[in-house]
Formats: C-alpha cells, structure tokens, sequence
C-alpha cells in the first residue's frame, strides 16, 4: 500500500480526527484547550485538509479563525499551517475536487491575497474539472481567470482538455466563452482539446470546437490529426465536420508498425471501416495510397478493398518490400490460417496483383519434388487452390524455375519413405494434401499403383503408397496448359477478365480458369 493514498487511522491526531469526522463542537474544545492544529498525518494532510475533504464548513471557518490569530500573515497561514500535502494537494484543490461549493468559497479569498502560483494551490480548477462539479469550476474561474489556459505541471493538461476528456458539454462552453484556448497542446502527447474530443467520438464537443481552434489540421506527437483518429475510429460524421472545415485527407503521414505512410484512408481501412473509406476514398488522390490496399488485404477487409479497386486505386507489385519482407510474404505469414483468405487473394488476382516473385522461390524440402515453393508450405489448402487457378504452375514453367521431371520421380521414393514414417504428424498430412492438389494441376506427372495405370486424381494414401510418374499428357490437357502458358506470358496471371476476352463458350472459360 502507498503510504502517502490511504489515511492510517492511528496516524492521525485528535483536531484531525475531529475534523474528519466534521464534529465542530470537539474540535472548538479542543482547540481552547491549545492542542497543536498543524499536525500532520502519513499523507501529509493536516486538520484544514481533512475538513476540506468532508466539506465540514464549521469546521473550516474554525481552524481558519484559529490560524489566522496566530499568524502575522495569510502567507504565513499558507506556507506553515496548512501547507501542500506531501503530494501538493491543499485545502483548497481537495474542497475543488470533491465539489463541497461553501468550503471552495471560504478558502478562495484566502489564496487569492497571499498571490500563490497554481501550483502551490493545488490546481484547484483542473481538480474540479476532473470530477465535473461544474459550479466550482465557475466560483473558480470568476476569481481566478488566469487559470483558465494554465497548464497543470504534473500532467501536462490544460483545464480545456481534462473538461473535454469527461465529456462535460456544460462546462467546455463556459471555459470557452471565458478565454480557454482551444488551440493549446499538452506536454506529452501535443494532442489539442479537438485530439481528445475526435478521440472519445463526442461529436457535440467537436462542433463546439472545431468552429473555435485556427488549425483544423494540427499534429500530435505521432503526426496523427483529428481527422486521421476519426478515421481510426471509423466515426463517419465526425469525418464529415472535419472534412467540412478544411481537414487535410493527407496532412497526417504516421508510420505505422509496418513501415507504411499511414493516411486517414489507410486506417480507415485498416480497420474496415467502410463508410469512412467510401467517404474518403472519392478526395485521396489515387497514387499515394497503396497502403489502404495493402492493409485492407492484411485485414481481410474484402469489402473496402473491392471499393479502393473499383474507385480505380492501384494494386501493389510483386516484388514491393516492407520492413524488408515482400507484400505477399507479409500477408501469407498474417492470414495462413484463415481460410476467408482466399476471397482476399482472388480479389486481389482479378485485379492483376501478381505474384511472380512467390513462384520464383525455391523449393522447401518437402515440395522439391512436387512443384511448389517454400512459401507455400503455410498456405492452406484453399488459399493455394487460388494461386493455382490464377497459374502458379503455368508461371514457374515460364519462369523456368520448374523442377526437373526425371529428378522429381527418382527422388520420390526417399521422400516417400520419410513421409510414411512421420504421417502420423498433422502436419505432414497438410504436406501431403498440397502436393496431392498441385499434381491434380500439372499435366505431366502422376502417382500410379503400378507404371501403367496412372490415376486421374491423386489422394493422401495414393501419395504415400503409389509410385510417382511421368506420363503423356492427353491433347484437351496440353491444349489447356499451353493456353495458360501462353497467357502467363502476356499477362502475368490468369483470371477472369482474361479469360472473357477471349469470346469463348461459358464452359471452355470455365475449364480454362481452374484447370
């Protein structure tokens, strides 16, 4: 337990006992018979501090009375009897704080004559503000305007943003109407009273606000404005007041964790906000937002990223590095286990994201063999089902990055052996239904029970028992792998809208799109 938060009942005299508890009458006994009022307890609080917190106001005009027969000076009263608490809280700051209105008054003149800085007052305004006793904050601010705009040193704020942050509609009105700025930053995070009103999505404070500050676009810490936290929060109408009073859609360029220029549209959708990134998604120039594409695929957002594509925003290119991985490897690595993935990955092939650099890597041990990349040994059955469709195949036999057929089937039978031994791991299994769905694919290796009756689809236990080999593939098969191929090579991918072109029957685009 802090020593100095909690009163310890046995380190408390008499006269504070007395005042605690509000009993005027011991406490006046107590005093005529000259027991010491100035003793103070573990949290250095003194009797005037106890009666202030209780609200006592006898007792207050009490101790008050006393002291001021003893002491040539209010200073003196100030300074030596009832003196900051060992955590600077005084009689005054603490009757502030609990909104007991006759004692905030009683004190006040007090501390106005011995011309004490804020500090040394407790910041009684910022106290009372924190725990929204609204007529205090008047009595307050009618004797002492000055503390309107001045800030409290233990925490940086300002009375404007402590009001704000609670939410007191009341109170922000009349610290406006008497001279609070609300352009003024706090010490830690340089947000302004707009930051935190955007911040907690109180749209009436923000319209008091926003036709009151001179910097609608104005930063914090991080660079964020008021219009990149309404997008982080999604709040479609406090995005509109911002954007009806000049907010900048590109003023804000945060970094963000994963290396990118963060603009209100990137976190709206980031966040999957979908009003918000249709709202600004119409006033961001299309060529300095790759980042809402790419984070609304890292999200999963399919919605926002079907809208960024069809507003005619730019996919990213295979070979884009971020914190030195690429796109793809980032967004794999993120969504490896969610299935909804796939929808991801076909919106963003039909809208001619190519993957060229994925198909160009090397081989994992369990897939030398078998045609995939290393990158592949994460994804999951039906993502992978994608990249094939859109011709990963067809896209490493241009590439040349094929494995070599005679090697595969000569190699088959050791991997074989290793895979029977460990296929009670589930994660072999996974292996091995990858490389069951990617034969399926390619026309010119099969597994067969014996050399001469290759199977047309391959299975887990065929992969495990039968023999790997290299067959003649039919002419419909080698017909529909050239035309891939050849489309691989104009086009970078396959999908949909390449295939259309073509003019051919429905069924002919059918076989042509998922092999």
């Amino acid at each position: 337990m802090d020593v100095f938060a909690s009163a310890y009942p046995d380190a408390c005299s008499s006269i504070g006992a007395a005042s605690r508890a509000g009993n005027s009458q011991v406490l006046h006994e107590l005093l005529m018979k000259g027991l010491d009022y100035t003793i103070k307890d573990n949290r250095g609080w003194y009797p005037m501090h106890e009666a202030a917190f209780g609200g006592h106001i006898e007792c207050v005009k009490i101790l008050l009375e006393t002291a001021m027969s003893d002491c040539e000076s209010t200073r003196e009263i100030l300074d030596c009897v009832f003196p900051p608490a060992f955590d600077g809280e005084t009689p005054l700051s603490i009757a502030s704080s609990e909104g007991h209105v006759e004692v905030v008054k009683h004190l006040m003149s007090l501390y106005k004559e011995s011309e004490l800085g804020i500090d040394k007052m407790g910041y009684p305004l910022h106290e009372s503000c924190k725990n929204g006793h609204n007529k205090c904050i008047e009595i307050l601010v009618d004797e002492f305007p000055m503390h309107v705009n001045m800030k409290d040193s233990r925490s940086g704020d300002y009375p404007i943003h402590v009001i704000v942050e609670k939410e007191n509609i009341q109170a922000t009105k009349f610290l406006i109407q008497n001279g609070a700025d609300v352009n003024v930053q706090d010490s830690d995070d340089l947000k302004t009273p707009l930051h935190v009103a955007v911040s907690i999505e109180n749209e009436e404070i923000v319209k008091l606000l926003i036709n009151e500050v001179k910097d609608v676009n104005a930063t914090d810490i991080t660079d964020c404005t008021p219009l990149y936290l309404a997008a982080q929060n999604g709040n479609e109408n406090i995005v509109r007041l911002l954007l009806n009073k000049g907010a900048d859609p590109l003023k804000c360029m945060y970094i963000d964790h994963m290396g990118l220029k963060s603009f209100p549209l990137t976190v709206a959708a980031e966040k999957g906000h979908f009003p918000v990134v249709k709202l600004l998604a119409k006033i961001t120039p299309k060529d300095c937002c790759i980042s809402a594409v790419i984070l609304s695929a890292f999200n999963r957002h399919n919605d926002c990223l079907l809208y960024l594509f069809r507003k005619g925003y730019s996919t990213f290119h295979s070979d884009i590095k971020i914190a030195g991985e690429s796109v793809w490897d980032i967004l794999l690595g993120h969504n490896n286990g969610f299935e909804s993935f796939s929808s991801t990955v076909k919106i963003l092939i039909e809208n001619d994201t190519l993957f060229s650099d994925l198909a160009r890597r090397e081989e994992h041990l369990y897939f030398k063999y078998f045609i995939l990349p290393m990158r592949f040994n994460d994804v999951n059955i039906v993502v992978l089902n994608e990249f094939l469709n859109a011709g990963l195949l067809e896209l490493r036999f241009n590439c040349e990055t094929f494995p070599n057929l005679s090697y595969s089937i000569s190699g088959h039978k050791v991997l074989q052996d290793r895979l029977i031994l460990n296929s009670r791991y589930p994660h072999y299994l996974r292996n091995l239904s990858k490389i069951s769905l990617c034969l399926r694919y390619f026309p010119f290796l099969s597994i067969s029970h014996n050399s001469s009756l290759p199977l047309v689809v391959a299975n887990v236990d065929d992969l495990l028992h039968g023999i790997l080999v290299q067959n003649v593939p039919s002419l419909v098969d080698l017909t529909r792998w050239v035309i891939r191929c050849y489309i691989i090579k104009v086009k970078g991918l396959i999908c949909s809208k390449h295939i259309t072109c073509l003019n051919l029957p429905r069924k002919l685009e059918d076989f042509l799109l998922q092999c």
